[in-house]
């Protein structure tokens, strides 16, 4: 018996869940109303006049494409090199070589992919530190582009593929580090018993490390993308906030 519920949905595994039946209510009759106005679905995310997307148009499903090429482009392009490998890299669960392949697929997925969001990251801080000057984010790209040419768009990429590659570095291979570690303390039973527990510990420490990896790098690129003058490059960026602050 479990002496509680909330151990009993510890020890639970998220990945064999029982399947739950779900019963259709049968349908009741609708009234037509023929003054009533044809209702139009749009999408609850754009709440801004000039971004209003109508869900089902045309801009909708360009919109939904363009997601999809950079998320899916972007990540299966990143692992291309483990692809050409595949056959040589085969290791032992828990080595060394495997820790290393865990760490350097967390490199390339995460920092390719939020390299290649770059432009939209920079009109996201800017909405959020200027919102008088950068009213939506079509303005915030135009107003961009008129001030710093379509390189503007670029700026801060340095740090966040740099960023972006510790912080995967980290995620991905301290969480396999720290799943063999917490399970080895437990025992082979208990880390059974407590695996739903044991994967949530893992990547929470995993992301601790990897957070503190990432914040030198999205302290230079916010500084890049929101305070005009600042610095340009991360050559500049960081000498310069080292000198005016110190390391902490």
């Amino acid at each position: 018996m479990y002496p509680t519920a909330l151990t009993q949905m510890a020890r639970a595994n998220p990945f064999s869940a029982p399947l739950f039946s779900l019963q259709q209510r049968p349908e009741e009759p609708r009234q037509s109303s023929p003054a009533a106005a044809p209702a139009t679905r749009r999408l609850a995310a754009a709440a801004t006049t000039e971004g209003d997307v109508e869900f089902g148009s045309q801009k909708y499903f360009m919109l939904c494409g363009f997601g999809g090429i950079l998320s899916c482009g972007t990540t299966h392009t990143a692992v291309v090199p483990l692809d050409l490998i595949a056959d040589d890299v085969s290791c032992a669960y828990g080595s060394n070589k495997y820790y290393a392949l865990c760490g350097f697929g967390g490199i390339l997925s995460c920092g390719l992919t939020h390299t290649a969001v770059v432009p939209l990251d920079l009109v996201k801080c800017r909405l959020q530190v200027d919102p008088d000057k950068f009213k939506t984010i079509g303005n915030g790209f135009r107003v961009t582009v008129r001030e710093d040419g379509m390189r503007g768009l670029a700026k801060g990429w340095a740090p966040t593929f740099i960023g972006y590659s510790m912080q995967g570095l980290c995620k991905f291979g301290f969480y396999e580090v720290f799943k063999v570690f917490y399970g080895d303390l437990l025992g082979e039973e208990n880390t059974y018993l407590w695996r739903t527990s044991l994967y949530l510990a893992a990547s929470a420490s995993a992301e601790f490390f990897a957070d503190i990896a990432l914040a030198p790098m999205e302290a230079c690129k916010v500084r890049i993308q929101t305070k005009p003058g600042y610095a340009n490059t991360l050559r500049e960026c960081a000498p310069k906030m080292y000198a005016e602050e110190g390391v902490w």
